[in-house]
């Protein structure tokens, strides 16, 4: 039955993913927008992920731009910044999935995510500018701000947060999330999507837990550096 509902999952997001191309040619963008969610968490579902408590991250509680963080620790964040969180962001998850989702790139922006090309020192620039003014149109980001998934955030958190978080006076809510149960196939994987899909179809269930969060005020520091550091400490410490 597990693998029966997995399956089904799997075949209705794609059916969603499809679909929602139209909404966008007959400008029912906000449609478009919510039938890509749908998809993203339906795909998430097939891959056998128990979300938990992960939507319980703090919202509403303040009127100012809001920039969200967390580690990235699982090739399926994406879908969870998309299905879950329903924010936008910047990825390179164009450069992984094009095989798997056709027209990928056309569905990344024009749900609003920026695609990276993350070799590219113009692209990286042009990226932080484009960010901001993502940020200032939406009011919420998310982002992963180590970067990849070899690197983890205890070891790079890119200063940008604290840049972009001083600039527009949006204060950061940095999300620490552990994932469960992922299985050495998983990872040995996570580079390559159709088998890492394969896999996960069929694999044991993978929880996603929020098990702290902690609001950083661009206010209460006095340069980019010390808010970087202090960010930081939050994913080696607490």
């Amino acid at each position: 039955m597990e693998a029966l509902y997995r399956i089904t999952n799997l075949i209705f997001s794609y059916f969603l993913y499809f679909i929602h191309f139209f909404f966008y040619i007959f400008k029912r963008n906000k449609v478009g927008r919510w039938v890509l969610e749908i998809a993203a968490l339906k795909l998430l579902l097939s891959m056998g992920v128990d979300l938990n408590n992960i939507k319980d991250i703090k919202q509403d509680i303040t009127e100012r731009k809001v920039i969200y963080i967390a580690n990235h620790d699982s090739p399926l964040d994406f879908l969870l910044v998309q299905g879950v969180f329903k924010l936008t962001g910047i990825t390179t998850a164009h450069k992984h999935l094009f095989f798997l989702l056709p027209f990928v790139g056309i569905a990344i922006e024009q749900y609003g995510h920026l695609r990276l090309d993350h070799l590219d020192k113009v692209s990286r620039f042009r990226s932080i500018k484009k960010l901001q003014d993502n940020l200032i149109k939406r009011n919420k980001i998310f982002l992963h701000p180590s970067g990849s998934l070899v690197t983890k955030i205890q070891e790079r958190l890119s200063s940008s947060v604290a840049f972009l978080s001083i600039n527009t006076d949006a204060i950061v809510i940095a999300l620490k999330i552990n994932v469960f149960n992922q299985t050495t196939r998983d990872k040995e994987l996570q580079y390559k999507p159709f088998k890492y899909l394969l896999n996960r179809l069929f694999s044991r269930k993978i929880k996603f837990t929020l098990s702290k969060q902690k609001i950083f005020d661009p206010r209460h520091y006095s340069d980019r550096r010390i808010m970087t550091n202090e960010m930081k400490k939050f994913y080696i410490y607490d």
